[in-house]
């Protein structure tokens, strides 16, 4: 395949297209879900081999290397629970845990660069109540892992700066509300 790449340029920022002449990619996915009353499972994998068949630039020959930014490695992993409540404000509440998995990601052409596979967690609790409103906690990368970004590890090794993230850089949390409702009534009507 024609292959395009993205590349930044010796000074400042901002980014450029460039043709790496011919690359091949590989991969499968699979993935796979579970359900039983109140309880679920997801899971999903992708794996991805993707290579220069032909890229020389003129300053170097990467064929054979493997392409940048495509994690070889992609798992998804997920459980949700759901609690019936039923009183006269609260009618549900809503339990979910996820995994996300990517790596080893190259960040260069050379293969000097490289993130190894990393897992982030997530969680959300939801409040589901009988007026329609709901209120979910929420909480990302709760593990609080270290990962490099595409435009974070970019900007470092561009600018040769190095920018200190503090130890909470890495994890989030939050809420967030909603209201849910009807136009009209829906489905089959008596």
């Amino acid at each position: 395949f024609n292959q395009q790449l993205t590349v930044f340029p010796a000074k400042g920022t901002g980014r450029l297209m460039t043709n790496a002449g011919r690359s091949r990619s590989l991969g499968a996915e699979a993935s796979m879900r579970l359900g039983y009353k109140r309880f679920g499972l997801d899971a999903n994998y992708g794996y991805t081999n993707a290579r220069f068949v032909k890229y020389d630039n003129g300053k170097a020959d990467y064929s054979g290397n493997v392409v940048p930014y495509i994690p070889a490695n992609t798992l998804g992993l997920s459980a949700r629970y759901s609690i019936d409540i039923n009183t006269t404000c609260l009618s549900r509440i809503d339990l979910n845990l996820r995994g996300d998995g990517y790596g080893k990601i190259w960040w260069n052409e050379e293969n000097t660069l490289s993130q190894p596979f990393y897992m982030l967690m997530a969680s959300t609790v939801s409040f589901a109540f009988t007026n329609g409103w709901s209120i979910d906690l929420w909480g990302k990368n709760l593990t609080g892992n270290r990962y490099n970004t595409f435009s974070a590890l970019h900007s470092l090794v561009a600018d040769k700066k190095r920018i200190y993230m503090g130890p909470d850089f890495w994890r989030s949390t939050g809420d967030a509300w909603s209201y849910e409702y009807q136009f009209r009534p829906m489905g089959i009507l008596k």
